[in-house]
C-alpha cells in the first residue's frame, strides 16, 4: 500500500513536467501564440 502510494505521488510530482515537455515538443509554435 505504501509502496504504490510513493509511486502514485511521484507520478503526480512529475506529471506537471512531463506533460510541459510534451506539449512543447509537440507544439511549440502554438504555444508561442498561447503566449503572445
Amino acid at each position: 500500500e505504501f509502496a504504490h502510494l510513493g509511486i502514485v505521488t511521484d507520478a503526480i510530482r512529475f506529471l506537471p513536467a512531463l506533460t510541459e515537455a510534451f506539449t512543447r515538443r509537440l507544439s511549440p509554435h502554438s504555444r508561442d501564440k498561447l503566449a503572445s
